[in-house]
């Protein structure tokens, strides 16, 4: 999670939205156009701005022009002479605070629409952001606007000949979620969404309030202390380090930041106070003994501030995020009033931990969730989910509001979503059909009911899933896709189907293009979600009885790798890949490292063609085995799966294939007899050695790398890790040929046993780092979540893929074999017995016929 940005101020945001606009003239006006209709009559209309809500009114002109075609003439500060004429006030000027409507009474983001007579309109917030909601509000009200997602075909500007008004108006608008933000709605519209006026910031703050450009030098206890040694940070340094919150002196420097803090920004409710981002939690022996104690070291710390705070700002609150080291709910200490805490993933397992908190003295609660677009290739759509557990929590538990990451890459999948979670948080009683009905007709029209036929099927997929409260449970993962069924997507192509007959008529319609452009991303996501029930359904098998069996299984993988195929060779207009995706595009989506099902299937395919070879040679013999490796391979559709055919060949005949291409397999010290006894630790890359092998762990945390004699799989010795505080790995790297095929093999063990985790593979060329960018996939390698602590072999197979800059040169195979996050002290995962062999050569020579290139 990357830290909150702040923002500005209401008054710094208005201004920073007039910044380049040329000087509205306050000149008297004489012309004025009709675009409003009062109690049936049309009436000529004049704009009249507030000094600090001139881009709101600039807004507000010109969707009324889009809209009528005719467009109002626009002043600041005074309304021009004209007759008959509605005025339209934007803002807070001279006229609307002659009327006494207690603006400042409001929520920082709220406004009121107002026709105190006939001949006057009242667009106002308390702040310009307030007046800002307003103008979206009034024309989404009475003009139909609507904005759903960046570009041209993301609105809807219905033409009218004017904006029929009601006899009376009279609207106030606050929000349910005092605090609010949908960050990461990349290219949206937050002020037509109302989905950014966040009066809490609950984020990494640590940084802004102890920085050691003040504090480093003198001080440096107020600093972390990392197995064993103060770790002052440099100057710029805004994560993976935290203060030592066992410090007394903490609290009043906390103190001084809250006031500086609130006379700057007088309208937030919280002053933040936030850990940093990346862990690095002070180890001393204090914030030790905190830990211990309370399972949240932070929590005397906040309830210290929250006291100091409610002697000079009662109606103030400290604002932390539950997150990193001070994620745990609290024992033995209660909060103290005056604290309001963020939960991370706060929803999941029924809104348990948000429960906890509250019994643990939390009365002000916020959610922070991550809601992402990006990382998954499916739509992500559940409102109705999450609005039935946002408006249990804000009912019963005290929500207040909350930061939501989204950092949308295709709105047509998550913006219906995100359009019902941003009105919810404004009126938490909305009605969540009803919204889907406007966006649906508004976005789609005709086809509109088909289409949302097609998301309520994503959404009852999505319902499938373990915890449906825990969104980003699947996030860069392929368990995203694995409670679709071959049924699901059937009728997923039957509702786009319907949606473009009902279309047809109006083939070049806004609606239609929108539905085109739905049709063609979702092409993609339909062979991915296809090939990865392939794989699924491919794992679901144990063993092959025969002949028959196998060419059944052979006639799956083929499905699978042709599907592989076009996902690779699926194309786009630049046209469609710009209106399709914000801050992607079709290689970087599609080619996701941990979503591409490439290497799985590969895999999969390995192990039931072992298999079937195996039982073919069981009743008739190597030869006949091998001739329907053969076979297969010449009546492969792929290249991928011809390889893949002719693997099981190659493992056994070809010499290359018994080379164990690891340094040091067997895990061994550098001198085994003096140093055979077990438990020899170290933290950290440079203390540990073993021939062939380096360490990793991350910054400012603890890992401790092992040689342990007591129990190995086989030789003298194993490698072990433990205490891992976060991310540590044994690592080699290995240089392999481009095209060819390896299978990686080890042996691992863990205490407590079902801890789970996983090895990976990363690829460097020349070039950099060969998996980043959607260029090759990254092999994950799962440990088995055992109900034994016992030696268990693990495996994978994969093709090595080539460096685009030289893709004739070898490249290197980064193996990392790291430990699970979070390891206590008695915690340990050993691993023994190493191998990365060659399996096949695409190049290689294999009798009597047959090569593959």
């Amino acid at each position: 999670m990357g830290p909150q940005k702040t923002g500005m101020t209401a008054k710094a945001a208005a201004l920073a939205l007039l910044a380049g606009l040329a000087t509205v003239s306050a000149a008297p006006v004489t012309e004025t156009k009709s675009v409003l209709t009062v109690s049936g009559l049309p009436r000529p209309s004049v704009v009249v701005a507030e000094a600090g809500a001139q881009a709101q009114a600039r807004t507000l002109v010109t969707l009324l022009g889009r809209i009528t075609g005719q467009t109002p003439p626009l002043s600041v500060g005074m309304a021009p002479a004209t007759e008959d004429a509605v005025v339209i006030h934007v803002g807070r000027t001279e006229y609307v605070e002659s009327l006494g409507l207690n603006l400042d009474a409001l929520h920082p983001a709220g406004y009121r629409l107002l026709m105190p007579d006939a001949s006057h309109l009242v667009l106002a917030g308390r702040r310009p952001l307030g007046t800002g909601y307003a103008v979206y509000d009034f024309m989404k009200r009475f003009g139909g606007y609507r904005h759903f997602m960046p570009g041209a075909l993301g609105e809807v500007t219905p033409r009218r000949d004017t904006l029929a008004l009601p006899p009376c108006l009279d609207v106030r608008e606050e929000p349910s979620f005092v605090t609010y933000n949908n960050a990461g709605m990349y290219g949206g519209n937050a002020a037509f969404s109302r989905s950014s006026h966040v009066a809490q910031y609950a984020t990494h703050w640590f940084m802004h309030i102890f920085p050691p450009a003040t504090y480093g030098k003198a001080h440096p206890e107020y600093y972390p202390m990392i197995d064993g040694k103060r770790f002052v940070p440099p100057d710029t340094l805004e994560g993976t380090w935290q203060p030592c919150v066992s410090n007394p002196d903490l609290p009043a420097i906390a103190m001084a930041y809250a006031r500086d803090y609130f006379a700057k920004n007088p309208d937030k409710l919280s002053v933040p106070m936030g850990v940093n981002d990346g862990l690095g939690d002070c180890q001393c022996p204090g914030c030790l003994g905190l830990q211990k104690k309370y399972a949240n070291p932070y929590i005397p710390f906040y309830n210290a501030v929250a006291k100091l705070l409610r002697q000079e700002f009662p109606d103030k609150t400290v604002a932390f995020i539950a997150y990193g080291g001070a994620r745990e709910v609290p024992r033995g200490i209660r909060l103290e009033p005056g604290i309001h805490v963020e939960i991370t993933n706060g929803a999941r397992d029924g809104l348990a931990a948000m429960r906890a908190w509250r019994e643990a003295g939390a009365t002000s609660l916020g959610l922070y969730d991550y809601l992402y677009g990006g990382g998954y290739v499916v739509p992500r759509h559940y409102p109705h989910v999450m609005a039935d557990a946002w408006r249990k929590a804000y009912k019963t538990l005290g929500l207040r509001g909350g930061w939501f990451e989204t950092f949308t890459q295709v709105w047509l999948y998550d913006g219906p979503r995100q359009y019902v979670l941003n009105e919810l948080a404004w009126d938490i009683d909305a009605d969540v059909d009803e919204l889907l009905e406007d966006y649906f007709t508004s976005f789609y029209g005709a086809g509109g009911k088909a289409v949302r036929q097609f998301f309520n099927r994503h959404e009852d997929v999505y319902r499938r899933r373990a915890d449906p409260l825990h969104p980003m449970s699947d996030w860069h993962s392929p368990e995203q896709m694995k409670d679709y069924t071959h049924a699901d997507l059937a009728y997923l192509r039957g509702r786009l189907d319907t949606a473009e007959a009902a279309l047809a008529r109006e083939p070049d319609s806004a609606p239609a293009a929108r539905l085109a452009l739905l049709r063609k991303v979702y092409g993609l996501t339909e062979r991915m979600i296809g090939a990865e029930i392939i794989v699924n359904e491919l794992g679901a098998v144990g063993r092959v009885r025969g002949r028959r069996a196998a060419r059944r299984l052979v006639e799956r993988m083929e499905t699978g790798f042709r599907l592989q195929a076009e996902i690779a060779e699926y194309a786009m207009t630049e046209a469609e890949e710009r209106d399709l995706f914000t801050r992607t595009g079709l290689q970087a989506f599609r080619a996701q490292p941990e979503l591409q099902s490439g290497q799985r299937l590969e895999a999969q395919a390995d192990r039931l063609l072992a298999l079937a070879t195996a039982a073919i040679e069981a009743e008739e013999g190597w030869p006949a085995a091998r001739e329907f490796c053969f076979d297969t391979a010449r009546n492969a559709l792929t290249p991928a799966f011809r390889a893949v055919a002719l693997t099981p060949v190659y493992s056994r005949e070809a010499a290359d294939a018994k080379v164990n291409l690891v340094a040091n397999g067997g895990c061994e010290p550098p001198d085994a007899a003096a140093d055979a006894r077990a438990g020899v630790e170290a933290n950290g890359q440079q203390a540990f050695k073993a021939p062939g092998w380096n360490t990793w762990h991350f910054q400012q945390t603890v890992t401790r790398f092992m040689h342990d004699a007591s129990d190995p799989h086989g030789g003298g010795h194993s490698f072990a890790i433990g205490e891992n505080n976060y991310s540590g790995s044994f690592m080699q790297g290995v240089r392999v040929q481009p095209g060819c095929r390896y299978r990686l093999a080890f042996w691992v063990k863990q205490s407590p046993a079902g801890r789970g985790g996983a090895a990976s593979v990363r690829w460097q060329g020349k070039s950099g780092w060969l998996d980043v960018e959607g260029k090759s996939p990254r092999i994950s390698v799962p440990y088995p979540r055992a109900s034994e602590t016992a030696w268990r072999e693990i495996s994978a197979t994969f093709t090595a893929p080539a460096d685009a800059t030289a893709p004739a040169e070898r490249v290197s195979a980064l193996l990392l074999l790291g430990a699970p996050s979070g390891q206590t002290a008695g915690e340990r995962i050993w691993f023994d017995d190493v191998s990365l062999t060659k399996i096949f050569d695409p190049a290689a020579q294999l009798p009597p016929t047959l090569t593959v290139k």
